[in-house]
């Protein structure tokens, strides 16, 4: 017996790529500010903090972008895309959380744990990585919807 084909789903408007494109920039830049906020009682927020979070945030999104060129070329974008957006806020909602007694413990006594480190930078990359991959995703549905060129659906 045949399993019955689903019809295929709609693009995404104009109009619903821009709102997921609006929320997502939002998202993101609260999310930088807010980590900074969240580090400031264990590390201070001077410029090197800032700087660290600011890189942070674009190794990150530049991680996610090449995860997400390749995530697009399965042919799933669509729901790759509202996957991960579903993933992205569960990741930024039990961050604070599990960075908290991290920072408590890297920092603690005033000596720097690499170990300890190595497992905030992860913790707070993860659902960055995860932000990171909207874009080539948002861009490959927007391209299929107006059967246009990557580059005229980006703009």
């Amino acid at each position: 017996m045949l399993a019955p084909r689903l019809a295929p789903r709609p693009p995404l408007t104009r109009w619903h790529a821009g709102l997921v494109a609006l929320l997502y920039g939002w998202a993101l830049l609260a999310s930088e500010m807010a980590l900074v906020r969240l580090v400031t009682p264990y590390v201070g927020a001077s410029l090197p903090v800032w700087a660290s979070v600011i890189a942070l945030v674009l190794l990150s999104l530049a991680a996610g972008a090449a995860l997400g060129g390749r995530l697009s070329r399965g042919g799933a974008a669509r729901s790759t895309l509202f996957f991960g957006l579903t993933l992205a806020g569960g990741l930024l909602l039990l961050t604070p959380y599990a960075l908290r007694p991290l920072l408590g413990w890297v920092v603690g006594d005033g000596a720097l744990r690499p170990l300890g480190l190595a497992g905030l930078l992860l913790c707070a990359a993860l659902p960055l990585v995860t932000m990171g991959t909207f874009s080539p995703l948002l861009v490959h549905e927007r391209a299929r919807a107006d059967d246009a060129t990557a580059g005229s659906a980006s703009g």
